[in-house]
């Protein structure tokens, strides 16, 4: 499960991805194995440290919060910058936004 290819998310960047497993390197981190998915609005994320010493669940049930501008475009929104900020600190801890996750990360996966 572990052996991965490119594979292009639905946000249009490369994650590496395996037989149902995300790997997700976060520098000074560690590396992270899980999965993420959305189902009628909701979302979950689950990720491991590859040496198992930490773990991850989040489970939301607001998955487009985005409005969109006069263009179309969708509009900032708080949680665009909360939700990295808890995926950091849950897998890395500490939550001073150093470390930033490589290959699609969490975050890019799960903000629309």
């Amino acid at each position: 499960m572990q052996h991965t290819v490119p594979v292009r998310a639905p946000d249009g960047t490369t994650i590496d991805y395996g037989l149902g497993l995300q790997k997700v390197g976060i520098p000074g981190c560690g590396t992270f194995w899980g999965n993420e998915g959305t189902v009628w609005g909701a979302g979950t994320m689950s990720l491991t440290r590859a040496d198992g010493k930490r773990q991850m669940s989040v489970a939301f049930n607001l998955i487009r919060w985005n409005k969109r501008d006069s263009s179309g475009a969708p509009r900032h929104h708080p949680l665009d910058d909360a939700l990295p900020k808890l995926y950091e600190q849950a897998m890395c801890g500490g939550g001073d936004g150093g470390a930033r996750a490589e290959n699609a990360s969490p975050v890019s996966g799960l903000v629309p």
